[in-house]
């Protein structure tokens, strides 16, 4: 029985080789120290930059389509 829990404590990966036993290279490592929170007032304000007339071309083209899948949508399930 003991033999069978030390036998499953062993990870393996798996590569193209075959499967292998993980080795560690040293001890563990702590884990790094939380890093500051992504500040509100940066987070806040964005702005959809349409550049090129393409680009614009694109995103009313989304909208309008978003606008009419949703009608497709609807009108089908009464239909039904």
């Amino acid at each position: 029985m003991a033999r069978l829990q030390a036998f499953s404590r062993v990870q393996l990966v798996f590569t193209d080789k075959g499967a292998r036993r993980m080795v560690r290279e040293g001890p563990p490592q702590p884990a790094p120290p939380p890093k500051e929170p992504y500040p509100a007032d940066k987070a806040r304000g964005g702005e959809i930059i349409l550049n090129t007339p393409l680009r614009r071309w694109v995103f009313i083209g989304g909208l309008i389509g978003a606008i009419a899948l949703v009608l497709f949508m609807s009108l089908m399930r009464w239909a039904a």
